[in-house]
């Protein structure tokens, strides 16, 4: 006898890639934004090094549900927590999941992961957005190879920073990764955004129960997969509070091996409110995002790199920001 299609209830999913400081956290965040201005629920997974609670903290008012899943590599070590996490998410009430991965992770495990398993994840469409950084597109070195790989499976990509270069780099910027993923769309945020909606409203998809035999699924990874794993982390506890000018003397201080960081704080200066301060390779955002004032994460800096030497780095935090500072192993 033939299996019949059984109504499910679906849910759209977005899972965002894009390497380290390419704006992914932002454009999640503003897409959020716009989901709860239309009364769209949504759920949210936040995979980053040592501590994906920093960034979690600054979505919980534009989100549903945040879970932070920490592991350098979601496609490795946390793809079991990956699935688990989006098991749980599958029984909510809620319209639509995103799901933002590290700056180093292949999306191509995650996504097989997602097909295979999608009679138990009940996610569908599934689109992948790409967050290009215009101003560092091609200009990674030996790195680029894994930029190119997070582009490959893209059914998007979004332009970042574009207002930082001119027109000649744009242009540049664009063809190439047009040339690379030729059937990815490049998105505007607006029009995005509103697609995202239309997509999240529709809360039931009718479609044929997947085979038995996807229960399992195996992440295969490519040969420049290794490029990941060449990336570490370490997270130091701050002192609460804590002179916000120190950690910006401190972030202006570290050398180019750090190639991401980010420190939540309680500012000295009293009010309602944490900071979050990054540093995107050598540049910093002129000011620092607020945060609402929430003690669940503990104030923290993250900092992100090939081959980090961390005893160089502890005793750099402990000069800039005081004794206090503490390595996290």
């Amino acid at each position: 006898m033939k299996q019949l299609a059984k109504m499910i209830k679906m849910r759209p999913c977005v899972l965002i890639s894009g390497f380290l400081g390419a704006g992914k956290t932002t454009f999640l965040r503003n897409t959020l934004k716009s989901l709860v201005e239309a009364k769209i629920e949504a759920d949210v997974i936040l995979n980053d090094y040592s501590n994906a609670e920093i960034d979690s903290e600054t979505l919980r008012d534009h989100s549903s549900s945040v879970k932070a899943l920490a592991a350098s590599c979601a496609c490795c070590e946390g793809m079991e927590f990956l699935n688990d996490m989006v098991v749980e998410v599958a029984n909510s009430d809620h319209d639509i999941l995103l799901v933002e991965l590290n700056g180093t992770a292949d999306p191509l495990p995650i996504l097989e992961s997602l097909t295979l398993l999608e009679d138990r994840f009940k996610l569908h469409p599934r689109w992948h957005v790409c967050v290009i950084d215009a101003r560092s597109y091609g200009r990674r070195s030996h790195h680029n190879r894994l930029e190119l790989i997070q582009l490959e499976t893209a059914s998007h990509y979004f332009i970042s920073h574009h207002d930082a270069v001119d027109d000649a780099r744009l242009a540049k910027v664009r063809a190439k990764v047009q040339e690379r993923n030729p059937s990815a769309e490049e998105i505007d945020f607006k029009h995005f955004s509103q697609s995202v909606i239309e997509m999240a409203s529709r809360k039931k998809r009718c479609m044929a129960s997947s085979p038995d035999a996807a229960s399992t699924a195996k992440a295969k990874h490519r040969p420049d997969h290794q490029l990941a794993h060449e990336f570490t982390a370490c997270q130091f506890r701050l002192p609460e509070p804590i002179d916000p000018k120190l950690i910006e003397a401190w972030f202006k201080s570290l050398p180019e091996s750090v190639m991401r960081a980010k420190a939540l704080i309680t500012p000295t200066q009293p009010g309602d409110r944490r900071l979050l301060y990054e540093r995107i390779g050598m540049q910093m955002p002129p000011k620092p995002y607020t945060v609402s004032m929430r003690y669940k994460v503990p104030s923290s800096a993250v900092l992100i790199g090939p081959d980090l030497d961390l005893e160089a780095l502890a005793q750099s935090a402990r000069s800039m920001v005081g004794d206090a500072c503490e390595l996290v192993l």
